[in-house]
């Protein structure tokens, strides 16, 4: 999954080493049958409500991506990382 990290947070005497207030995109899509070029939207809903809008920066696997212009039709986003690759379940 995909988010854009609006701002980073801290909380005197916690724990956590921080949080970040994410905008989450789309649940990824793979048009081309492997992890290295992902569509996703704008529209990330259903993702914001199941895991909210601020996270653990320790839940954030950061990597720096490149962004295609967004489609014509649907305003579908192509994203690939500069490094690593996605991880996706396998279902079993």
């Amino acid at each position: 999954m995909y988010a854009r990290v609006n701002k980073f947070l801290c909380v005197e005497n916690d724990d956590c080493p921080g949080y970040a207030s994410v905008t989450w995109f789309g649940a990824p899509e793979y048009p081309f049958d492997h992890p290295i070029v992902t569509r996703v939207t704008l529209n990330g809903h259903d993702l914001n409500r199941k895991y909210g809008c601020i996270i653990k920066i320790t839940q954030i696997d950061p990597s720096p991506v490149m962004v295609e212009c967004p489609e014509r039709v649907g305003g579908a986003y192509h994203m690939m990382r500069d490094s690593g690759y996605d991880t996706r379940r396998l279902l079993v």
